[in-house]
């Protein structure tokens, strides 16, 4: 049992692109989209800067995004640092169109 939970954690900080859509950043001059191409959604998220994924570690999805209905999910990401737009934000597919907005602390976080 350990050692497949050892070789689980070892793949996730091995490989840059496991499960992630942030390693595939391409260039835009859309101000409306982020790193991957999904576009801004209004939300309770609030703008928090990042360099560096770590950045946006005391941050969840917003409050309005915390309970999917059948026809949206959540990308791999969770609230991550968009290489673009150097902001803390989260991703999801939603009617088949890809869309972000930026996260909110993790303090006082609660799903409704």
């Amino acid at each position: 049992m350990w050692s497949l939970l050892i070789l689980v954690v070892t793949l996730c900080f091995t490989h840059s692109s496991f499960g992630s859509s942030t390693s595939h950043c391409k260039s835009s001059d859309d101000p409306n989209t982020d790193c991957i191409g999904a576009y801004f959604v209004q939300t309770d998220g609030k703008i928090q800067q990042c360099i560096e994924h770590k950045d946006c570690y005391d941050y969840r999805e917003p409050i309005l995004w915390c309970r999917p209905n059948p026809e949206q999910k959540w990308m791999k990401d969770g609230c991550h640092c968009d290489l673009k737009l150097h902001s803390c934000i989260i991703n999801r597919q939603s009617y088949g169109r890809l869309e972000y907005t930026h996260c909110r602390s993790a303090f006082n976080w609660y799903c409704p």
